[in-house]
């Protein structure tokens, strides 16, 4: 259970609230987890593909180290062969796959003593295998990609699907939130998240700002993706255009903390907060289309990178641009546009969420403080 999501159930399990600001269900306070934990599952989803795609990436540099030596008429000796099986084996390590698709050391060792009398074309041999079960290996390395990405965005839509199912329900309370009514001074704790800045509703309000801003960055770069993933199809290379989401604006923001404090509410702190609220919610409502977009655009450069591969088994992985081609183009396929903005996203959901709670305890407490004046 991560930081948010404790401190999001620490919130839910504090005290009772006002009947003008509705107490949580039991269901509303396992759809909330429910999301975090969906966001979570993105995560981890999303460092799967990139270490797939990494590996592809790798192996394709491989077959290229080897080609162009048999390019040259010659094969690999037997230092080289072992420097050449320990560097792919690493690189299969980083999947948890063995390099068992190589010709076996033994093999290479037999193929030396061949060359050393005479034969050279024993090594060339050994080569050529090992040239082969590479190319054959990246078949299989594209299409567990192609199920990396799409598992990817299984998770990102079940991560919406919850997210939006749990907002109607958040807008109520932050709207009534923006309508309480009480006097003085109301004691609250606030956690780390919410103590980042000024005020609670400040926390929020920035919140939205970076999500908002993060969406038009993310679908454009979701289509520069596109753009260069279809050029390293024709062998072109535009890796200097970038156009990435801010990550570390995304990484500040969710790592943003201050200390755990008690502070002391008004009134008019309480309707700031249901009117930041309601701002996140209107934010995220407008997520599903900024997702759908990104996800419209992935599907494109992983098309374009099919193209960039498809057919050219047979000689080589493709052919385009001598092989760079594929791994330019492999990517822009698995480039993790999502992977920002949904996890900004998830991280403003959990503030807004929380920072409601915080706002139904001062309703609560400066509820009791007035009765307990009257009295």
């Amino acid at each position: 259970m991560n930081d948010l999501l404790k401190s999001l159930v620490a919130s839910m399990e504090e005290g009772e609230v006002l009947d003008v600001v509705a107490e949580d269900t039991p269901t509303e306070t396992a759809e909330v987890i429910a999301v975090v934990e969906a966001g979570a599952q993105v995560e981890q989803a999303q460092d799967a593909a990139e270490a797939v795609a990494t590996t592809t990436e790798s192996l394709e540099a491989f077959n290229l180290l080897i080609e162009g030596r048999l390019a040259s008429g010659k094969g690999y000796g037997l230092e080289e062969m072992r420097l050449f099986q320990v560097g792919v084996a690493t690189t299969m390590n980083h999947i948890g796959a063995q390099a068992n698709f190589l010709p076996s050391m033994e093999d290479a060792e037999i193929a030396a003593t061949e060359a050393e009398a005479g034969d050279e074309q024993a090594l060339i041999q050994v080569s050529q295998e090992a040239g082969e079960g590479i190319k054959a290996t990246l078949v299989k390395m594209w299409e567990a990609v192609k199920r990396a990405v799409a598992r990817v965005w299984e998770v990102i839509t079940t991560f919406f699907a919850k997210m939006f199912s749990s907002l109607s329900g958040l807008k109520k309370r932050a709207q009534a939130l923006q309508k309480v009514k009480f006097s003085g001074k109301a004691k609250v704790k606030l956690s780390d998240v919410l103590s980042a800045k000024g005020t609670v509703g400040q926390v929020v309000t920035d919140g939205v700002a970076v999500v908002r801003g993060l969406g038009t960055t993310a679908v454009d770069a979701a289509k520069l993706e596109v753009e260069k993933a279809r050029a390293a199809a024709k062998g072109e290379d535009k890796e200097n255009m970038e156009a990435n989401p801010d990550v570390a604006t995304v990484e500040a923001f969710v790592k943003e903390k201050g200390e755990a404090k008690e502070v002391e509410l008004s009134e008019s702190d309480v309707h700031a907060i249901g009117k930041a609220a309601a701002d996140a919610v209107g934010v995220l409502e407008g997520s599903k289309k900024t997702s759908e977009a990104i996800k419209k655009n992935q599907d494109e450069a992983l098309k374009a990178a099919k193209a960039a591969i498809d057919g050219t088994h047979t000689s080589a992985v493709a052919k385009a641009a001598d092989g760079v081609g594929a791994r330019l183009a492999i990517r822009s396929a698995k480039k993790n546009v999502a992977g920002p903005y949904t996890k900004a996203c998830k991280h403003l959901f959990g503030l807004a969420y929380q920072a409601v709670q915080v706002g139904q305890k001062a309703a609560s407490v400066g509820g009791k403080n007035k009765e307990a004046a009257a009295a």
